[in-house]
């Protein structure tokens, strides 16, 4: 679960650094529940279970976007 960044340095280096991808992923994901949850309250008190899902669903999905561009 890496990509690899090729890097050129002063001096013309070339240097490989290594994206851990499950960490930017699981940063997404934390994000994503915590944004989630605040909309889901945001003006509900008490919000339902599936609403309480979707909102979480597309805040853990616009944090993946952001960091990930997906070929269509």
């Amino acid at each position: 679960l890496y990509f690899v960044v090729i890097v050129e340095y002063k001096f013309n280096k070339m240097k490989k650094l290594k994206v851990n991808t499950y960490a930017v992923l699981e940063e997404c994901i934390e994000i994503g529940i915590s944004g989630g949850m605040n909309r889901a309250h945001k003006h509900i008190d008490n919000p339902t279970e599936e609403h309480l899902k979707e909102e979480i669903l597309r805040y853990i999905m616009l944090q993946i976007c952001e960091k990930f561009k997906f070929d269509d």
